[in-house]
C-alpha cells in the first residue's frame, strides 16, 4: 500500500492544498517550525482511521468552510483507490472510490487495512524525536527492557505496565518483608491466635456446668411432656362422663335401624312426583292436536308462493348486473376526479416550465431522467469551477506581485549602476590611496605582499563563485532533464554565464591592480596625497564595492524572480488544462441534457433539485392520464354489458339511460326478494309449528318415562304397592333423624372414629369411670412437683453460667480473628490477580520474542552497523540475567548504558526501522519519520539519510524535517517545500 496524492479541503492550517507522493523513492517534506508538517501527518492518519467529533472540531480550518479531504492510495491487490472524509458528511465516515466505480464505506476500509488501528500504525510505522527523549531517563537494567518493549508495541507501554505490576505486588507481599499489606496482616493474625489459645484453657469448667444445664433442661422437657399427657387423660375422662347418656341412646337407635337394612329403597319424593306427572300430561295432549292442524295450512300457502318466483339463473344474472351499478357509479366519479386533476397538473407543469425559463414542452420531458450520479457530477463540476476561479484569481495576484517585484528590482539596479564609479575613477582613487601608503613609509616589499594578498583573495573569491555557479547550473540542468522542463535549462545557462562573468571581472581587476602598483612605484616620489584625500578615496571605493555587492544581490533576486515566473507559467498552463477539462465535462453534460444550454454551471446544483421536482410532477401527470384512459375503457365496457343483457331478455320498454335500466332491474329484484321474504316467513312458521309439535311430544315422552322410572325405583307393579312402600320409608326416616341429633351432640366432644369405638364397646358403669379419673389426677400432681424441683436446679446453673459469660473478651477476639482472616483473603485474591496479570505480560513478551525477535535483532544489527559505519557489528537481545548488549568491531561487548547518547539513539532508530521492516511482511504500510534524528551531527545524519534512501527503494518512506542540510543532496523531485504563505496562515 502506497500513498499517491493528498487533496486537503480544509484541515488545521491547510486548505485547498494538494501534495503528490513518490511511490518507490524517499519523499522529504521540508518546512520550518510551525509550517504545518504535523498537521499533514494528522491529516494522513485522519484519512486512514478517522477522528471522533471533538478531535475533528480541533483540526477544523479557520479559513475554510469544509473540514476533510481525499487521500489516493495504490494497493497491490485492487489497484488505485481514493479515500474521502468530510466532517459534515456521514459523521466523518470514509467514502472509498474503488477502481471499478463502486463506492465503499468505513467497514470496507477497515478490512482493507487488516485490522490496523491508529495507535498500532503510530507504534510500528511512525516515530519522531519524542520517542528518543524517554530513553535518556532510563536506568541500565531498564533500558534493555524498554528496547525489547519496542518490539512488542512500538513504544514504552509494555515496560510501564510491567513496572507498575511489580510495584503493586511489592506493596502487597514480600517473602521477608514487614511493611507490605499481607505481611502486616499475617503478623496481626498470629497475635490474635495466641489470645484465642489462652481463652480456650478457661473453657473446661464452663463445659461441665453447661453439660449439667443441658441434662436439667432435658429432664424438664420430659416432665412437661408427661404432664401434658396426664392432663389429656383427665380431659378425655371428663368428656366420657359427660357423653355417657347419649352413647346409651345411640346404641339403642342403631339396633332399631338394623331391622330396616333389607327394605327396598323408595325414590325420594316419589309420591309427590307421581301426582305431579299426572297433572302435567293432560294439557299437553290437547295442545298437540291443535299444532298439527296449523302446520298443514302453512305448507299449502308456501307451495303457491314458490310457483311465482323468477328463474334462478335469471335472478343471478340480474344480481350480477346490479352489482356492476356501484362499480359504474364509482368509475364515473373517479373519471371526473382524474379529469380535474389532469387539468390542474397540466397547468402546474406549464407554470413550472415558464418559471425555470426553458424552451421545452411537456413532450420534451418524456425521455429525460436524472440519477444520483448526475447530481454528484453537477455538484462536482460546480465545485471544480469555483476552485478553478479561485485558482485563476490567485495566479493573477501572483503575476501582479512578480511583475511589481521585478520592476522594483530593475529600478534599484538602474539606480545603483547610475551611481557607480567609472574604471578611471577607480584607478585614480586606488592610486591616491597607494601614494599615501608610499608616503607613509610602506616599502616596495610591503606593497608586493599587499598585492599578493589582494591577488590571492580576489582569485579565490572569483574561483569560488565560478565553481558555485557551475554546480548550481548543473543541478538545475539535471532538473530540466529529469522533469523535462525548459526553465531548468534556462537557469543552468544563466548561472554558467554569471560565474564566468564574475571570474573575468576578477582577472581584469587583478591586472588593473598590478598595473596600478607599478605606476604607483614610478610616481610615488612625485605625488603628494593628504590623509583627508586618502580617507575620501577609501570611502568612495567602499561605496563602489557596496554598490557592486548590491548589484550582485539584485541580479540573484532577478534570476529567482525569473524562475518564479517560469513556475507561474507552468501553473498557468496546468490551470488552463484543468479549465479545458472542466469545459469538456460541461459540454458532455449539456450534450446529455440539452436543457442545460441556457443555465450557468454555478446554478446547476440548485437547478438539479428544481428540475428533478418538475420531472417527478411530469411523471405523476402521465400516471394520472393513463388512469383516466383506463377508467374510460372500463365505463364503456360496463355500459355495453347492461345494454346487451336487456337485448337478450327482450326488455324493450323504452329505457334509454343506464340509470333507468338499473332502476328497472332494481324493481325486479325487489319483487323477487319480497316473495322470498314471504316464503321464508311461512317456512319459519312451519318450522316453528314442527318444533312445537316435537317439543310437545318430547315433553309427554319425558313424563311417561319418569312414571316408569318411579315405579321401577320402588320395585312395584301397581299404584297400591307404590303407596305402601312410601309409608315404610317415612318410619325409617324418623329413626335416622333421631340418630343424627344424638351424633351432633357427641361430635362436639369426640371425632367420628372415637364415637364409633365408644358405641361398639360394652359400656362401663358410671362409678368405674369416676375411679379411673381420680387415678389420672394423682399422677398429674406428682409430675408437677418434680417439675418445680428441676426448674430450681436450672435457675442455679444458669446464674453460674451467666457470671462466667459476662466477660466477652473471648467472643470479641474470635470475631476480630474471623474479620481479619476475611480481609486477608481479599488482599490475597487481589495479589493473585496482579500476579496472574504479570505472568500474562511476561508470557506475551516471550511469545513475541519467539516469533519475531530473532528476525528483528538480525535486521537491527544490519541497520546499526550501517549507522555506526560498522563500529558495531552485532546486537544481542536480553536473555534471562543478561541485559541488552552490542558488540563492537573489536569484539568487545557493551551494555546499552555504556553507550553514548547519540549511539543509543542510533540503536533505537535501527530497532524501530527493523520492526517496521519485519512487520511490513503482514502490513504493507508507508513509513513516516518526523525529525527523529534532529539531534544527530552531520556525519550521523548523512549515514541515516543513506540508510533511509536505501529502505525507500523497496517501500514508501515519508520524512518530515526542518533541517535544510538533509535536502541539499536529494533530487529536488523528491523534496516538497511547504509554501511560506501556508506557514503564516
Amino acid at each position: 500500500m502506497k500513498f499517491l496524492r493528498a487533496d486537503i479541503y480544509g484541515f488545521a492550517k491547510w486548505h485547498d492544498f494538494q501534495l503528490d507522493f513518490q511511490e518507490n523513492e524517499l519523499q522529504i517534506i521540508y518546512g520550518e517550525n510551525e509550517s504545518g508538517k504535523s498537521s499533514l501527518q494528522q491529516f494522513i492518519l485522519f484519512m486512514l482511521f478517522g477522528l471522533p467529533p471533538k478531535k475533528r472540531s480541533f483540526f477544523r480550518s479557520k479559513t475554510s468552510g469544509k473540514m476533510g479531504g481525499m487521500l489516493t492510495i495504490a494497493d497491490d491487490e485492487i489497484g488505485e483507490f481514493t479515500i474521502e472524509r468530510v466532517d459534515e458528511v456521514n459523521n466523518g465516515g470514509a467514502k472509498c472510490l474503488l477502481p471499478n466505480g463502486e463506492v465503499a464505506g468505513e467497514e470496507w476500509l477497515k478490512s482493507r487495512l487488516h485490522g490496523m488501528t491508529r495507535e498500532t500504525y503510530q507504534s510500528i510505522f511512525s516515530f519522531d524525536a519524542l520517542d528518543l527523549s524517554g530513553l535518556k531517563t532510563m536506568k541500565e537494567e531498564d533500558l534493555g527492557e524498554i528496547l525489547l518493549g519496542v518490539g512488542l508495541t512500538g513504544s514504552t507501554d509494555i515496560y510501564v505496565v510491567e513496572k507498575q505490576l511489580d510495584t503493586k505486588l511489592a506493596e502487597l507481599f514480600k517473602p521477608f518483608g514487614k511493611k507490605p499489606v499481607i505481611n502486616r496482616q499475617l503478623d496481626y493474625l498470629d497475635d490474635l491466635m495466641k489470645k484465642v489459645q489462652t481463652y480456650k484453657s478457661q473453657e473446661d469448667t464452663y463445659r461441665l456446668k453447661k453439660a449439667n444445664q443441658n441434662d436439667v433442661c432435658k429432664r424438664i422437657d420430659d416432665l412437661q411432656d408427661s404432664i401434658l399427657m396426664e392432663k389429656k387423660h383427665v380431659i378425655e375422662g371428663e368428656k366420657v362422663q359427660q357423653a355417657h347418656p347419649n352413647l346409651v341412646k345411640l346404641n339403642k337407635y342403631n339396633i332399631q335401624l338394623e331391622s330396616y337394612q333389607n327394605t327396598t329403597p323408595f325414590p325420594e319424593g316419589g309420591m309427590r312426583r307421581y301426582e305431579t306427572l299426572k297433572e302435567k300430561m293432560l294439557p299437553l295432549e290437547s295442545e298437540l292436536a291443535v299444532l298439527q292442524n296449523n302446520a298443514d295450512s302453512y305448507h299449502k300457502k308456501h307451495a303457491e308462493l314458490k310457483d311465482s318466483l323468477l328463474d334462478t339463473s335469471l335472478f343471478n344474472e340480474i344480481k350480477r348486473q346490479m352489482e356492476s351499478q356501484v362499480l359504474y357509479d364509482e368509475t364515473v366519479k373517479e373519471m371526473k376526479h382524474h379529469e380535474t386533476k389532469v387539468k390542474e397538473q397540466e397547468i402546474s407543469l406549464a407554470n413550472d416550465l415558464r418559471g425555470i425559463d426553458i424552451n421545452h414542452t411537456l413532450a420534451d420531458l418524456d425521455d429525460i431522467s436524472l440519477s444520483y450520479q448526475t447530481e454528484n457530477n453537477w455538484i462536482q463540476l460546480y465545485e471544480d469551477s469555483q476552485q478553478l476561479r479561485l485558482k485563476k484569481e490567485q495566479l493573477m495576484q501572483e503575476e501582479a506581485v512578480q511583475k511589481k517585484q521585478r520592476s522594483e528590482l530593475e529600478n534599484s539596479l538602474a539606480a545603483i549602476q547610475q551611481n557607480r564609479l567609472t574604471p578611471d575613477q577607480v584607478d585614480e582613487l586606488t592610486n591616491r590611496i597607494q601614494s599615501y601608503n608610499n608616503q607613509s613609509f610602506i616599502g616596495e616589499t610591503k606593497q608586493k605582499s599587499a598585492f599578493e594578498a589582494f591577488n590571492y583573495k580576489r582569485q579565490k573569491t572569483s574561483m569560488n563563485m565560478l565553481i558555485g555557479s557551475i554546480i548550481i547550473g548543473v543541478i538545475f540542468g539535471l532538473i530540466g532533464i529529469v522533469q523535462e522542463v525548459m526553465w531548468g535549462y534556462a537557469v543552468m545557462v544563466a548561472f554558467f554565464g554569471t560565474g564566468f562573468v564574475q571570474w573575468g571581472i576578477g582577472k581584469q581587476a587583478m591586472g588593473s591592480m598590478e598595473q596600478m602598483i607599478s605606476q604607483d612605484a614610478d610616481n610615488s616620489k612625485q605625488i603628494t596625497v593628504t590623509k583627508e584625500e586618502k580617507e575620501e578615496a577609501i570611502q568612495l571605493l567602499a561605496s563602489h564595492d557596496e554598490g557592486i555587492r548590491k548589484m550582485e544581490t539584485i541580479q540573484e533576486k532577478l534570476q529567482t524572480n525569473k524562475i518564479e515566473q517560469i513556475k507561474w507559467r507552468e501553473r498557468k498552463e496546468l490551470s488552463i488544462q484543468k479549465e479545458n477539462h472542466i469545459e469538456e465535462k460541461v459540454h458532455q453534460q449539456r450534450k446529455l441534457y440539452p436543457i442545460l444550454e441556457t443555465i450557468d454551471v454555478g446554478n446547476w446544483p440548485s437547478f438539479y433539485h428544481t428540475f428533478k421536482s418538475l420531472l417527478q410532477k411530469h411523471h405523476e401527470w402521465k400516471i394520472e392520464k393513463q388512469l383516466l384512459a383506463d377508467l374510460k375503457v372500463k365505463e364503456t365496457e360496463l355500459r355495453e354489458s347492461i345494454t346487451m343483457f336487456f337485448q337478450n331478455e327482450n326488455w324493450e320498454i323504452g329505457y334509454k339511460s343506464i340509470t333507468a335500466c338499473f332502476a328497472f332491474l332494481q324493481e325486479k329484484v325487489e319483487e323477487h326478494r319480497n316473495t322470498l321474504g314471504l316464503m321464508e316467513q311461512y317456512e319459519g312458521w312451519i318450522h316453528t309449528q314442527n318444533e312445537q309439535i316435537n317439543n310437545t311430544e318430547q315433553k309427554l315422552q319425558v313424563f311417561r318415562r319418569e312414571q316408569i322410572t318411579l315405579m321401577e325405583a320402588a320395585n312395584v307393579q301397581t299404584e297400591e304397592e307404590f303407596y305402601q312402600r312410601h309409608m315404610r320409608k317415612q318410619e325409617k326416616k324418623e329413626l335416622t333423624i333421631k340418630k343424627e341429633n344424638i351424633m351432633e351432640q357427641l361430635q362436639m366432644l369426640f371425632s367420628d372414629a372415637e364415637i364409633d369405638q365408644l358405641a361398639a364397646n360394652n359400656m362401663e358403669k358410671a362409678t368405674a369411670i369416676e375411679e379411673k379419673q381420680n387415678e389420672y389426677h394423682d399422677k398429674l400432681k406428682l409430675a408437677e412437683e418434680d417439675l418445680d424441683d428441676n426448674r430450681r436446679r436450672l435457675a442455679a446453673l444458669t446464674a453460674d453460667l451467666a457470671t462466667m459469660e459476662s466477660s466477652d473478651d473471648h467472643s470479641r477476639t474470635m470475631h476480630r480473628f474471623h474479620l481479619e482472616n476475611a480481609q486477608l483473603a481479599k488482599v490475597v485474591k487481589r495479589w493473585a490477580v496482579l500476579k496472574t496479570a504479570k505472568e500474562i505480560v511476561v508470557e506475551t513478551k516471550n511469545k513475541y520474542r519467539d516469533k519475531y525477535m530473532s528476525r528483528i535483532v538480525e535486521q537491527t544489527s544490519d541497520y546499526f552497523g550501517i549507522l555506526t559505519n560498522y563500529a558495531y557489528l552485532h546486537v544481542y537481545a536480553p536473555k534471562r540475567d543478561q541485559v541488552f548488549q552490542v558488540e563492537s568491531a573489536s569484539r568487545l561487548r557493551y551494555t546499552v548504558d555504556e553507550l553514548s547518547q547519540g549511539t543509543k539513539d542510533q540503536l533505537f532508530i535501527a530497532l524501530r526501522l527493523a520492526i517496521s521492516e519485519v512487520m511490513s511482511d503482514t502490513h504493507h504500510m508507508p513509513f513516516i519519520i518526523d525529525d527523529a534524528f534532529v539531534h544527530f551531527d552531520d556525519i550521523r545524519s548523512s549515514r541515516m539519510m543513506q540508510l533511509i534512501t536505501s529502505i525507500a527503494k523497496n517501500r514508501q518512506v515519508l520524512l518530515f524535517t526542518c533541517k535544510k542540510m538533509l535536502i541539499t543532496d536529494i533530487n529536488s523531485s523528491n523534496v516538497t517545500v511547504l509554501p511560506e504563505s501556508i506557514r503564516k496562515n
